[in-house]
């Protein structure tokens, strides 16, 4: 028999968060998001099939939101939650001269301290659950640094340092952490992104929102660490663990061309 329950998703309202929404409702799991725009989330809610859905509002930046969540949760999710889904993230490009401060402040504050703390808050409610999965939405770039996404390339790094330590730390609470690192994806993040200086954004689309996910519902399915959806973004990922010296020169002529 296929399990179901409940399931928390970070950046809910569109992209991939939408499409991972409305996967595993279709599924029949309870679904709980977290976003800024509450016209979206409430079309979300009222679309999807089952009953019990959520969403949190708020600025995932700020105190309050974590007080708003834990709230929330008290009052959804008495029994517990059973997958953590942190999906929520900002991409911002440019050169290590280009880059303003302000900028990378905000790339490591969503990317990187808002996880945590989604974490941190749900985690009570992970350990009553059943399942008890946390998938990070990781990236390539997290385990790759590409020239001219040193900030993004950053928090991904560091979301990939958080999910090998919680990995170890949450083995003995029976929690599972899993990591899907997607290429471009076919959604507004992409021409969302700000640019300081003159560094191009990516045009580079490799999957749809709904392809990636299907990956992570049937990465949520499985007992696998990590995946990297795509064949040349497999192969990117065995490039940077084996022979990252072929990768690097690779990724230099491309920039040294764009630029």
């Amino acid at each position: 028999m296929i399990k179901t329950g409940t399931v928390l998703i970070s950046g809910g309202s569109q992209g991939i968060g939408e499409s991972l929404a409305r996967r595993f409702a279709l599924a029949g799991y309870r679904v709980g998001i977290t976003g800024r725009n509450k016209t979206k989330m409430n079309a979300l809610m009222e679309s999807l099939p089952g009953q019990g859905h959520f969403y949190i509002e708020g600025d995932m930046a700020s105190d309050p939101f974590y007080d708003t969540l834990e709230k929330t949760l008290e009052e959804k999710c008495p029994d517990g939650i059973d997958i953590l889904i942190n999906n929520a993230g900002i991409n911002h490009i440019g050169k290590i001269e280009e880059i303003k401060a302000q900028s990378l402040r905000e790339v490591l504050e969503i990317n990187v301290v808002a996880v945590a703390r989604f974490t941190q808050t749900a985690l009570p409610f992970l350990k009553k659950g059943q399942q008890k999965k946390i998938i990070n939405v990781s990236s390539i770039v997290g385990v790759m640094g590409v020239p001219g996404r040193s900030a993004y390339s950053a928090s991904k790094y560091a979301l990939e340092g958080f999910s090998s330590a919680w990995a170890n730390e949450l083995h003995r609470d029976g929690i599972l952490v899993q990591v899907i690192r997607p290429a471009g994806v076919s959604t507004r993040f992409h021409h969302n992104t700000q640019t300081d200086g003159s560094t191009p954004k990516s045009s580079v689309s490799v999957k749809t929102p709904e392809q990636i996910a299907e990956e992570i519902f049937r990465l949520s399915r499985s007992r696998r660490y990590s995946v990297a959806p795509g064949f040349k973004n497999a192969f990117y990922q065995w490039l940077a663990r084996y022979v990252p010296a072929l990768l690097n020169s690779g990724l230099r002529a491309r920039f040294k061309k764009a630029r």
